[in-house]
């Protein structure tokens, strides 16, 4: 990687990981700044999501730790996770690698969700799909099309799976047998009046989720079965993490930003920053009308 300067001062550079909605806020904010990033995401899918934007260097494929080691070993100053919550395995990689490589992490985390007496709580696939052939009703599975090997003994005709419309979750439907008339592909999260209306659709008598919180949906996800009266079945996660929500990680990655640069550019950062905030809002704000008004989900 070429060395960069800015006022006689190496830029910070930041490796970002997460095809998320943490990810892509996080992505979008350090454009911001003077610094250098590569956001890294696992899928083609994930990448489609960042073609707003342009500017940002995107790694597009999985890493195994060897490989992020080698991407860190390019001289990055600081690691950002901000992957799934589910995504443990790449996490613990992810950690192992900036450890070795002696780079600071930052270890994005989204709050684990509320949930009552009233769900039936597992912990994993496999336990849910086991809960399944107990319960009688047709199933909206929201797990994710990975999670659809655990669920091959549920029988097929009570089966919906809500998946990305992404050729992998695709293919991974059709490998699981899935009747195509039974695959919803859409971009998540969903309104609370989506998820009942898709269940209203479908005749859905149990909907099963991972504890996806609240940028994930959970909560709509939550609300609409509580509406419908149908059973509630949560995943719960594989880890309990601790780590930092995107405006505390933002902050540490002003800090940083600042001991690399120095007091003399941190009124420049401090400008930028809240620049990108004030930017950021406002596209929030767009966004959330248009999902008001039509009714549609936007993440």
């Amino acid at each position: 990687m070429a060395v960069n300067r800015a006022g006689g001062k190496e830029k910070l550079r930041i490796l970002l990981f997460g095809g998320t909605t943490e990810g892509r806020e996080l992505a979008q904010r350090l454009l911001t700044l003077p610094v250098i990033f590569k956001v890294s995401v696992a899928t083609p899918y994930g990448e489609e999501l960042l073609q707003d934007l342009p500017q940002a260097t995107i790694l597009a494929g999985r890493m195994d730790r060897t490989q992020m080691e080698q991407e860190m070993e390019k001289g990055y100053d600081l690691v950002i996770d901000a992957t799934h919550p589910y995504a443990a395995e790449v996490s613990e990689n992810i950690r192992q690698a900036a450890q070795q490589e002696q780079i600071r992490l930052l270890r994005v985390c989204r709050r684990a969700s509320k949930v009552g007496s009233d769900c039936y709580w597992v912990q994993d696939a496999k336990e849910a799909a086991g809960l399944l052939q107990t319960l009688s009703g047709n199933v909206l599975l929201t797990t994710g099309s990975k999670e659809l090997v655990a669920f091959e003994g549920v029988e097929k005709e009570r089966l919906y799976v809500r998946v990305l419309p992404s050729k992998e979750a695709l293919d991974l439907c059709e490998k699981a047998q899935i009747l195509h008339s039974h695959i919803l592909a859409l971009q998540g999260p969903f309104t609370t009046a989506l998820n009942i209306a898709l269940m209203e659709q479908y005749h859905i008598g149990i909907l099963v989720t991972k504890d996806g919180g609240k940028k994930g949906g959970f909560l709509e996800k939550q609300e609409a079965a509580r509406l419908q009266k149908a059973a509630l079945v949560v995943i719960g996660r594989p880890t309990q993490e601790e780590g930092y929500s995107v405006e505390e990680a933002w902050n540490l990655v002003l800090e940083s930003l600042y001991a690399k640069g120095g007091a003399g550019g941190y009124a420049q950062v401090e400008d930028n920053a809240a620049s990108g905030r004030a930017k950021l809002s406002t596209a929030v704000e767009q966004e959330q009308q248009v999902y008001d008004t039509k009714g549609g989900a936007v993440e």
